[in-house]
């Protein structure tokens, strides 16, 4: 998943989750081609998933600096062992604690932009939003 942020800022926490067979979740600056965030899956004798870890880079530091206008994605890795294809089985999230930067202004939300419609539908808001 690509995207695109509209003001710079700071990611102070992350954390995510997985399923079957995923290894690990990647924050990536596409332009920069580096990785800011990187969660590997904690994986049991049996190699299932008992967690993923959640980073705090706002406690101790001032965590990991995100610029306006450039693409970021973000990457899910597998080890599939099933032996054969998964349909609709591969599926990871990241969910980031992100601050603004100081003095930064969002755009305002134009709830007839197609990806915001896509975006609260995806949410199942789309209908509690236009009341």
């Amino acid at each position: 998943f690509e995207f695109t942020l509209p003001v710079a800022g700071r990611v102070l926490g992350v954390g995510g989750h997985l399923h079957d067979y995923g290894r690990e979740l990647t924050l990536e600056d596409v332009t920069r081609e580096r990785v800011v965030v990187s969660l590997e899956a904690r994986l049991n004798d049996r190699g299932e998933i008992e967690s993923v870890p959640v980073r705090l880079f706002g406690v101790t530091g001032n965590g990991r600096p995100l610029a306006a206008g450039r693409p970021y994605r973000l990457r899910v890795s597998y080890d599939n062992r099933a032996g054969r294809e998964l349909r609709s089985g591969a599926m990871g999230e990241m969910a980031l604690l992100f601050a603004p930067a100081r003095g930064a202004r969002w755009p305002q939300l134009e709830l007839d932009d197609p990806a915001i419609i896509a975006d609260l539908e995806g949410l199942g808001l789309q209908e509690s939003s236009t009341r």
